[in-house]
């Protein structure tokens, strides 16, 4: 396995980098990656840019008139990370995100008796909803083991019927 870094040819600035205070570390990695890839960062989004983006991101839809007005006119400086963290912690984002899973899981009927069908979403909504962890969620789905009606996760294996058709999808949804 080979890991190729390719940088672009430009030149950028180390005043283009400055540009950019990261907050988290994850803009930390980004600003490292930039970086390694010759790459200069993008301008920070307007007000209505990151809203739109931020809802359609963590919730799947638009924010309403009165909530982008209300964000719009907030002065706190602080606005953008408490938007998030209301979203995140949202039925909303429960909801679209389950939905999102079960559509990369492929939870549907076509393979699954309608029980199991329920099963695999109620599992899916519930890690959502715990906030389970990107490994945990994946370890409970390959590992899992029991009845496909009282344990959700084992739907994957009864959805997928040959060893293909699984690391296909376990690949395709996972890595």
């Amino acid at each position: 396995i080979a890991n190729v870094i390719v940088p672009y040819p430009q030149e950028v600035t180390e005043q283009e980098y400055a540009a950019l205070q990261p907050r988290n570390f994850i803009d930390h990695e980004v600003l490292r990656k930039l970086r390694q890839l010759n790459l200069p960062p993008s301008p920070i989004a307007g007000d209505s840019e990151f809203l739109r983006r931020v809802y359609l991101d963590t919730v799947g839809c638009l924010p309403s008139i009165e909530e982008t007005q209300a964000f719009l006119n907030d002065e706190d400086p602080n606005k953008r990370d408490a938007l998030i963290e209301r979203l995140l912690a949202s039925p909303e984002f429960v909801d679209y995100w389950t939905y999102r899973w079960s559509d990369i899981l492929l939870v549907n009927g076509a393979k699954l008796r309608p029980l199991a069908v329920e099963a695999f979403y109620r599992w899916i909504h519930q890690q959502v909803e715990a906030g389970t962890p990107w490994d945990v969620f994946v370890r409970d789905i390959l590992t899992a083991k029991g009845s496909s009606i009282e344990n959700g996760a084992t739907n994957f294996f009864a959805n997928h019927q040959t060893p293909e058709e699984m690391t296909e999808n376990a690949s395709q949804a996972f890595l």
